[in-house]
């Protein structure tokens, strides 16, 4: 893993994730 990916960056990654994941289910 490399320095770029920090819990800043990661957070809203997955929240970005997790909504177009629930946008799809629905």
């Amino acid at each position: 893993m490399t320095r770029e990916l920090s819990p800043r960056r990661t957070i809203p990654l997955v929240a970005l994730l997790t909504l177009s994941h629930h946008a799809s289910n629905e």
